[in-house]
């Protein structure tokens, strides 16, 4: 692994900074779930979202991402 470049570090405070502008307390997170979602495909990664919002009264749930392979929320992703 390498350390982010500027360009990838300025890109990452701008994301993070969108994020965190984004209203969203607790049960109350379906905005930022899709921002997120969307991040992640347009990296190539599949999204899959489960039941949890439901079962909690919210309005997202817990959210998983891979590349085709094994399911995992610790999984690396690969090229990082």
């Amino acid at each position: 692994m390498r350390p982010a470049s500027e360009v990838e570090l300025r890109r990452l405070n701008d994301t993070f900074g969108e994020l965190c502008a984004i209203a969203s307390p607790f049960g109350h997170e379906r905005e930022v779930a899709d921002r997120v979602a969307d991040e992640l495909r347009s990296l190539g990664l599949e999204v899959e979202e489960d039941g949890a919002g439901e079962e909690i009264g919210g309005d997202a749930g817990w959210s998983t991402w891979h590349d085709g392979g094994t399911y995992s929320i610790t999984r690396e992703i690969p090229g990082c």
